[in-house]
């Protein structure tokens, strides 16, 4: 699995973007899982280092929320108009 997390960093950061002339902001990876290696919260944190190397960052919940990250808002806010699956990045 270790390998696996590697190689899907080296995609998204090298071979997708130049294989399909794409931003790496244009890209985004789904995983169903949220734990182990090749889950949510590794990969969000493999990728985070690679493509955002910021020192500006904010920490919540056991996570390290970098300038210019893109975050996904995962339930629905009525009172602030953000709601399940909106894409943003971090000011």
């Amino acid at each position: 699995p270790e390998k696996v997390a590697e190689d899907i960093v080296n995609l998204v950061k090298n071979r997708l973007p130049k294989a399909y002339n794409q931003k790496v902001s244009n890209i985004q990876v789904l995983t169903p899982m949220q734990r182990g290696v090749v889950g949510a919260a590794n990969l969000n944190m493999a990728l985070q280092n690679a493509l955002n190397p910021s020192q500006i960052a904010l920490n919540r919940g056991g996570y390290s929320f970098r300038q210019g990250d893109r975050v996904m808002q995962l339930r629905n806010n009525y009172d602030k108009d953000v709601f399940n699956g909106d894409l943003g990045y971090v000011e």
